[in-house]
């Protein structure tokens, strides 16, 4: 609050112009969830009477603390038989984890871990202590007293009366006061994968020692069907404009949510690339950084594909017949590869010409030597980085239409006969394909539920998403539907599901 009153004076002496300018060069500082709870925890009679809740559920912090495993996030390692064990093995004292950065950059917040620690009153652990409303929407000491205004959330300069309201600068952005826009796809995807791909700037990795010391593997993400399971806290786009609110256009416009009914396509496309890109930026980060004096040491394993030594030896074995390839690079046999999974639903993106001749670079490189020359990879890798940030940007703002569904669909069936194909690139197939033929084909999908359903099985496609689904309980039989995974079984399905599209 001290800071909102610091900003408030500042304003008055300085001018509205000068403040702002100097506002973009800040981040906000974490104030913790109480503040939230105040509208969104349970609407008020007004704002019922009103139709607000039509727009917006005001109940999203209350979901969050009760139902969102990402609540539990930090209070889950000390109350999990896995957690405690994990801390014993890396040695790490249940009293210095709020220090442990390589655990906290995920798992907690900077309000938790600079304001209360360890020993904060146990009633309201969950509420604070692991990933808050402000770990995905910023830290809200710059933010918090203007989102209070109707105006100001909407980004709207003018009230239904026509008079203009001033209330921080409506000419600015909300990301220029640290908030983070996620209602576009890209911010989105880049917030949700720092953690659930990592980002070594922020120290968020699960390092080789991590998975070692038992840290559960990171499952293949695509977005959609993540954001749907989480369970979902906030009202769709389209759940919105049943709610007929003032000025949606300049809604839309200005918070850059695309107008058409295809936003959930756009977002499984958009999402796809930048996974890509997040996992391309982790290889030349953690090369780049193990050049500097005191780095790490290259090669990090946990960078690259874990099943490539992490698997049954058996014959048959379809390892044995797969391509070691890197979007048509074939690799030299038993080189441990870079992940397969975020190249698969690249090429719902369009062409990919550009980007494999840098993906061409890359592979080679790992091909004179295994996992590359550190410095070799860092260059490499950068030129890679530009590239996938160069189609990220042609991507922005380019709407998808009704043709885009079937020629999606398409693309992930065609991606299924790839004789690169492995676990988690399969269930990036399974989970997009069926998004996508839920949301806008949900009459081919009532007819294929039961080939769905099998894609269900053989993969494992539902994670344990809710709070009272332990992981470390269903990850033996999560291993062994890895084990058990055969390719040839996976493509009869979606060769069948490739029937029913009539394609």
């Amino acid at each position: 609050m001290r800071v909102l009153v610091a900003l408030s004076w500042l304003a008055l002496v300085l001018g509205p112009e000068v403040l702002l300018a100097q506002e973009k060069q800040q981040v906000g500082e974490y104030l913790g969830s109480s503040g939230c709870f105040d509208c969104h925890e349970e609407p008020s009679n007004a704002a019922i009477a009103r139709g607000t809740t039509k727009f917006i559920k005001l109940t999203e912090a209350e979901e969050w603390v009760d139902l969102d495993k990402h609540a539990k996030a930090f209070s889950n390692i000390l109350d999990t038989k896995l957690g405690t064990d994990m801390l014993d093995v890396l040695n790490i004292k249940p009293d210095e984890l709020a220090q442990a950065s390589q655990c906290t950059s995920c798992h907690s917040n900077s309000h938790w871990i600079t304001k209360k620690g360890v020993n904060e009153d146990p009633n309201t652990k969950y509420k604070e202590s692991g990933v808050t409303c402000e770990s995905c929407h910023g830290g809200s000491s710059l933010w918090d007293t203007r989102h209070r205004s109707v105006d100001w959330r909407l980004r709207l300069p003018v009230d239904p009366e026509g008079v203009r309201r001033d209330y921080g600068h409506p000419e600015a952005t909300k990301e220029d006061f640290g908030m983070t826009n996620v209602r576009d796809p890209e911010q989105r995807a880049s917030l949700c994968f720092s953690c659930h791909i990592g980002d070594i700037s922020k120290n968020r990795i699960v390092t080789h020692e991590m998975y070692a010391a038992g840290h559960p593997p990171l499952p293949s993400i695509e977005l959609e069907t993540f954001l749907e399971k989480m369970p979902r806290h906030w009202r769709t786009m389209e759940e919105k404009q049943n709610a007929r609110f003032l000025h949606d256009v300049d809604f839309y416009d200005k918070n850059g949510v695309s107008q058409t009914e295809y936003r959930r396509l756009e977002s499984v496309v958009m999402s796809a690339a930048v996974a890509f890109q997040t996992s391309v930026k982790m290889i030349q980060q953690q090369a780049e950084n193990s050049m500097e004096p005191g780095g790490s040491a290259w090669p990090e394993l946990a960078l690259f594909d874990c099943y490539s030594c992490h698997h049954d030896l058996k014959l048959p074995s379809w390892r044995q017949v797969r391509a070691n390839e890197v979007l048509g690079y074939k690799l030299r046999p038993g080189r441990p590869q870079l992940l397969y999974w975020p190249t698969t639903l690249l090429p719902l993106s369009g062409s990919l010409d550009k980007l494999n001749a840098k993906l061409l670079h890359v592979g080679k490189e790992l091909d004179r030597r295994p996992f590359g020359d550190a410095a070799q990879i860092a260059a490499v890798a950068g030129d890679l980085v530009d590239e996938v940030g160069a189609m990220v940007k042609s991507m922005k703002g380019v709407s998808l239409k009704e043709g885009d569904v079937d020629r999606v669909l398409l693309e992930l069936c065609q991606q299924a006969e790839s004789p690169a194909i492995d676990y988690e690139s399969s269930r990036q197939i399974g989970w997009a394909f069926t998004i996508v033929l839920e949301q806008y084909r949900p009459a081919i999908h009532e007819k294929s539920a039961e080939l769905v359903e099998r894609l269900v099985i053989q993969l494992k496609l539902d994670l344990p998403w809710q709070q009272n689904e332990k992981i470390d309980e269903q990850l033996p039989a999560a291993l062994q539907v890895v084990s058990d995974f055969e390719p040839e079984e996976f493509r009869a399905v979606m060769r069948e599901l490739r029937k029913a599209l009539g394609q």
